[in-house]
């Protein structure tokens, strides 16, 4: 006797999965955009004063950034990290800093004064490795993989303690 027909579609298919995914993603980029927005809106109507954005800039880059990485990070269970994902995001940061790099180099004129390539390059490689990984980074990734979104604590502060230095001593 054959076996009976399969339900179509099976009650777990990868679209049931990917629409919950779309979903989750679509209301984290609402609320990013929104935020965005708002903020744009309060400085361009003048709600918000010329001196305040100097002064949260401040407050988020010094205080409460750092922080929250501290935070993070010291409560971070490294059973949870997968080190091939890590080494591999590394690995292409690397490429591309090493790329950035060159093509500073390349853009360089003879006639610049000693130094500039290596100037020119740290800063290329700064612009296309120093991604908003926190800022929008941690929201998609926390809509999308909720498991992987400790990760980027991780990736941010080995951006921090290791490629930065280093290419601001190409300076």
């Amino acid at each position: 006797m054959p076996p009976p027909p399969p339900s179509w579609p099976p009650p777990s298919t990868p679209s049931a999965v990917n629409i919950d995914a779309v979903e989750r993603l679509s209301e984290t980029m609402i609320i990013v955009l929104a935020l965005q927005a708002s903020g744009y809106v309060m400085k361009r109507s003048g709600f918000m004063p010329k001196e305040a954005p100097a002064g949260m800039g401040f407050f988020v880059g010094n205080i409460s950034l750092p922080c929250l990485l501290f935070r993070a990070i010291a409560t971070l269970d490294l059973t949870t990290l997968s080190l091939s994902i890590i080494g591999s995001i590394a690995a292409a940061k690397v490429c591309v800093l090493v790329v950035a790099v060159a093509l500073g180099f390349a853009l360089s004129k003879r006639a610049e004064p000693p130094g500039t390539a290596f100037t020119r390059g740290g800063l290329f490689a700064l612009a296309a490795t120093m991604s908003d990984d926190i800022a929008l980074g941690l929201p998609l990734l926390g809509a999308l993989f909720p498991d992987m979104a400790n990760m980027l604590y991780v990736l941010s502060a080995m951006q921090v303690c290791a490629a930065s230095p280093l290419l601001a001593a190409l300076r």
